[in-house]
């Protein structure tokens, strides 16, 4: 049996379990489900920025933005040097 969006394999109840081989089965289809997914990716529309990969540029705010009770918000992302963690928050755009 399998996983249903990428195919990777999963173990039921009444099979023998050898770590090695499941452990090593799931990776070998997980690396080809990733290969699959990034190839597909046009990255005609990325480029390098001071040492920093940055997409559509022109367009990020429309990409973290949602609509929640008929109003308009934006996801801010980034990340805190002292935690050592990202960080994210939500505003109200209109």
């Amino acid at each position: 049996m399998a996983t249903p969006n990428y195919n990777l394999p999963t173990i039921s109840g009444n099979m023998t379990a050898d770590v090695v081989r499941d452990m090593n089965a799931l990776a070998t289809a997980t690396d080809g489900a990733i290969k699959a997914a990034v190839s597909s990716i046009d990255l005609s529309k990325i480029e390098q920025v001071d040492g920093r990969l940055t997409a559509h540029l022109e367009e990020k705010a429309k990409h973290n933005q949602f609509i929640h009770e008929g109003k308009l918000h934006q996801i801010g992302f980034g990340y805190n040097p002292t935690l050592g963690c990202m960080t994210f928050s939500i505003r109200e755009v209109m």
